[in-house]
């Protein structure tokens, strides 16, 4: 695999351009790498860099969140003449197309290989530990966070969940090395996956965040900044939560349920749903993010210029990420009381026909915890989850039914089966803009066609538009 050469010498470079403040680096890599490791911080430091890493554009601070995803689930009017067209059109054998995969794939595979050298680094230098929380804490999340980024890579890469277990889907790396991994099966890289996350969970049992929350007060445990602001880690939440998604993915609803469950039964406290006069009541900072339910974000500086590339009214219409205003209309039913619509959509020159995507424009204060964060795992997927999985349909729509009433609408009743599933793929369309789930829940339930972003018809969709190829720098390199 072409990335992985050089591969430990480029992570280096990342993780210690965010630490350079503590760190001198020395010439000589071997003893960079010791410096590094020689400590507790040291180790924290690797994983904020990994961290920081996963804002990039080709990351989760665009490709995987707002953009190249939400392009393939047909979100917005992206026509012929816009320049996106040929992502929106599933041309994957297009140079501009090939190269944007390309980039997700390598960036991702870097991000996987950094996490694998804190793995490694951790297990030959334990007696740097003073205390075991901080080797839970560090190993837990970054092996969640292998987990995560293969996750994503399958559902963009790999077979239809619902009838490709034994096709070959991606490599998953485990080691640190130059070695290439063998490209698995759709049912053994799921396996490697939910071993994974099993593992992190165990290791976060003791996390700060299911005894204390979050912990956004500066003045928590002691001023410990590596064990506050829990919500822009890994956290114990966070990663059984996405263990729910991946049972989910997998076809196993009762783990599936279990998993989400739990989230909500120990995390309900911490993560209340957003207040009406926070996001409905405010005009200068509404928390359009409603970040008291996030279970896991991301801080992103460059949040504000990701949203001016792509979603400011002042850019035109061969550039703007927007969607049909009619077909905007169709997915909130006209319904004003909405959460989701008003404050996030705001109207365009003063026109309500016209609504641009404002959940990441920067709010006047940026003091606020948050401006700039973007979320990724979020409480209300878990109500989903368990509506989706419960046995009986009639009790699963009570968990729809809080997230309803949680965004200002009435509760359902009386639902056949039909059209429960129908009310479920409602929520995920309404709820997960700019977030990158809506393409992989097409995905998962093989849907024949979805609303097509530039008309008021449908799109037929297939395999070879959900299924990326794998990019031509993987497969020349085993070949």
């Amino acid at each position: 695999m072409k990335i992985l050469k050089n591969i430990f010498l480029i992570s280096l470079v990342i993780i210690v351009s965010s630490c350079q403040k503590w760190l001198t680096v020395k010439p000589d890599d071997r003893s960079t790498e010791d410096q590094l490791f020689e400590s507790t911080k040291g180790f924290y430091t690797a994983l904020n860099g990994i961290y920081t890493d996963l804002t990039a554009s080709d990351s989760y601070g665009a490709a995987w969140t707002m953009t190249t995803t939400e392009i393939l689930a047909q979100r917005y009017n992206v026509n012929q003449e816009h320049t996106l067209f040929t992502t929106a059109n599933y041309a994957f054998q297009q140079e501009t197309v090939k190269s944007s995969m390309g980039s997700i794939w390598s960036k991702s595979y870097f991000q996987i290989s950094s996490t694998n050298n804190i793995i490694e680094q951790i297990e030959k230098r334990k007696a740097v530990f003073t205390t075991p929380i901080d080797y839970a804490l560090i190993k837990g999340e970054a092996l969640a966070l292998r987990a995560m980024l293969h996750f994503d890579l399958l559902r963009l890469f790999g077979p239809m969940p619902k009838s490709g277990n034994q096709l070959e889907a991606i490599p998953y790396y485990t080691e640190n090395n130059r070695k290439a991994a063998p490209i698995l099966s759709f049912d053994k890289v799921i396996e490697n996956i939910i071993t994974d996350l099993n593992t992190a969970v165990e290791l976060l049992k003791d996390d700060p965040i299911i005894t204390e929350g979050p912990l956004y007060s500066d003045n928590q445990l002691g001023g410990d900044l590596q064990k506050r602001y829990r919500t822009l880690r890994l956290n114990y939440f966070a990663t059984l939560g996405l263990l729910a998604r991946v049972q989910l993915y997998a076809g196993n609803n009762q783990q599936a349920y279990a998993c989400a469950t739990k989230v909500i039964d120990l995390g309900a406290k911490w993560f209340p749903f957003i207040k009406t006069g926070n996001i409905m009541g405010s005009s200068t900072n509404p928390d359009r993010i409603f970040s008291t339910e996030i279970l896991f974000s991301l801080q992103a500086p460059q949040r504000q210029q990701t949203h001016l590339a792509y979603f400011t009214p002042e850019l035109d219409a061969k550039n703007i990420l927007a969607p049909l205003p009619k077909r905007l209309e169709e997915v909130f039913e006209k319904n004003q009381n909405d959460f989701r619509y008003t404050p996030i959509w705001i109207s365009k020159d003063g026109s309500q026909d016209t609504r641009v995507f404002a959940k990441y424009k920067n709010i006047e204060d940026s003091r606020l915890n948050y401006n700039n964060r973007i979320p990724l795992i979020r409480l209300s997927e878990m109500y989903y989850i368990a509506a989706e999985t419960h046995e009986d349909p009639n009790e699963g729509l009570k968990f729809l039914n809080v997230i309803r009433n949680a965004r200002g609408l009435v509760s359902l009743s009386n639902l056949n089966v039909q059209q429960w599933q129908t009310e479920i793929e409602k929520e995920y369309i309404k709820e997960f803009y700019g977030e990158g789930q809506l393409f992989f829940f097409f995905k998962r339930l093989g849907k024949a066609t979805i609303p097509d972003g530039k008309s008021a018809n449908n799109i037929s969709m297939s395999p070879s538009k959900y299924v990326v190829p794998l990019p031509e720098s993987e497969t020349r390199y085993r070949n």
